[in-house]
């Protein structure tokens, strides 16, 4: 009777342990996807200058634009990685903060660039990507009139195109923008206040907040649990044949 209490304790404990084996194994936990806003600041920023093709200039704590007999672009990139595929993007804007540097008036054109290669410790004027500086890639237009010291400016990056848009042609979820104009410069990542952008996200269902769905247990791995079930039952079994004989 004793022996037959200890068998039945023993494969109580046996499959308990069992199945929390499986039940770790099979499911995944699932991950909430609330609305969010997030601050993001460009992982490279620096500006190419014609004058000096071959100047790195992404330690600097600003970037110019035009100048008088000079041409220069400012990029930017940014990195998206940290977002869930069941976010949807509402809005993003693109804020920098500069001061006017020679003419009475600035008009700033954002390009969207679909390359990604480069970085702010080696981008100079005689390695830049292609700038694709056309109207197909035109994000917005700002105008400035003259102030002082300072004035902060922001894009709508979804007012001409879709979120999936700007990442067309890229294989990752990285981001680069291109600044082209006259007379303005502004501050960089390295500077006193760097550009960023802004994102608004909500769950792609706001009735399950956007959980993500738990991965089923792959079928091979049944080929192990299996086995190791029916050993953990034979021993139980054995233990409680050998203790009658």
């Amino acid at each position: 009777m004793k022996q037959e209490k200890q068998f039945t304790v023993d494969m109580y404990r046996w499959l308990t342990l069992t199945s929390l084996l499986l039940s770790s194994v099979f499911f995944q936990p699932a991950v909430t996807v609330n609305a969010a806003t997030y601050t993001v600041f460009p992982t490279d920023d620096t500006y190419v200058e014609e004058l000096s093709p071959y100047n790195v200039k992404g330690a600097l704590g600003y970037m110019q634009l035009g100048g008088y007999t000079n041409l220069t672009y400012s990029y930017l990139k940014f990195n998206f990685d940290f977002l869930y595929e069941e976010e949807i993007v509402t809005s993003v804007t693109l804020s920098i903060s500069g001061s006017w540097i020679g003419s009475t008036t600035s008009d700033i054109s954002l390009y969207l660039v679909n390359d990604d290669s480069w970085d702010e410790q080696t981008l100079s004027w005689s390695n830049q990507p292609a700038s694709e500086i056309n109207a197909d890639n035109l994000i917005g237009t700002y105008s400035y009139s003259y102030f002082f010291p300072f004035v902060a400016s922001q894009w709508n990056l979804l007012s001409n195109m879709q979120w999936a848009s700007l990442f067309e042609g890229q294989d990752d979820t990285q981001l680069t923008l291109l600044l082209a104009g006259s007379s303005f410069f502004f501050f960089s990542s390295e500077g006193f206040l760097p550009p960023y952008i802004t994102i608004v996200t909500e769950p792609a269902d706001d009735n399950v907040s956007g959980t993500q769905t738990p991965v089923p247990l792959p079928s091979s791995l049944w080929l192990i649990c299996i086995p190791c079930l029916v050993y953990g039952v034979n021993r139980i079994y054995r233990n409680h044949f050998s203790k009658q004989l």
